[in-house]
């Protein structure tokens, strides 16, 4: 879609990790450079949210509002974007899959601000579709001290998806799981080795 762009939010701290996430290599290349390969796939315009810029070709924006986590990195994304909408991706999933993101894309309509997965339970903002326009809402948020994802998600206008029709448990798995602890990095490893 021409009105849609793809964006990493790199610009966390990984303190779980113990160190940049992103720069973990899976394979022969990082997390960010696998992320950044399926994004350009699928969107012709990847910004990535990074105070550094890496070895991945993309706009790079810096957090307007520093410290303030994933809330931040999306201002950021979606004050930069040129379209009107952005395809979110945490920088620890690095096992996306387009027929996903395809499927996010097709409930997109124009009276709404968000399309968030729901899996297991839980919603995903970071596998998530925006609005440009949330980038105003966002700075709102962010200037009464808010940080989390849900609090710009209770004051929008959101498509939740739960069921993923046609689409196998297991690719639905490995597009949601994200690396955070040392034994994740070894899983992802692991399935690596199979592939």
């Amino acid at each position: 879609m021409n009105n849609v762009s793809g964006a990493i939010l790199a610009g966390g701290g990984s303190t779980r990790m113990g160190s940049d996430k992103s720069e973990l290599v899976i394979g022969e290349v990082t997390v960010l450079e696998r992320i950044g390969a399926i994004l350009k796939r699928n969107f012709s315009h990847v910004i990535i949210n990074r105070n550094n810029p890496a070895s991945v070709q993309a706009v790079y924006v810096k957090d307007q509002y520093e410290q303030h986590g994933p809330l931040g990195g999306l201002h950021a994304v979606l004050s930069e974007t040129p379209t009107q909408y952005v395809f979110v991706s945490a920088c620890d999933t690095p096992f996306l899959k387009t027929e996903i993101i395809e499927f996010l894309l097709s409930r997109l309509t124009s009276d709404i601000d968000a399309v968030i997965p729901v899996y297991n339970g839980r919603s995903q903002p970071l596998s998530g579709i925006y609005r440009k326009e949330l980038a105003q809402r966002c700075a709102l948020l962010l200037e009464k001290g808010e940080r989390k994802m849900q609090s710009l998600l209770n004051v929008s206008t959101v498509i939740y998806v739960e069921n993923f029709p046609a689409i196998d448990p297991e690719d639905l798995y490995w597009h949601f799981f994200n690396m955070n602890t040392g034994k994740d990095y070894e899983a992802a490893l692991k399935k690596i080795q199979a592939e």
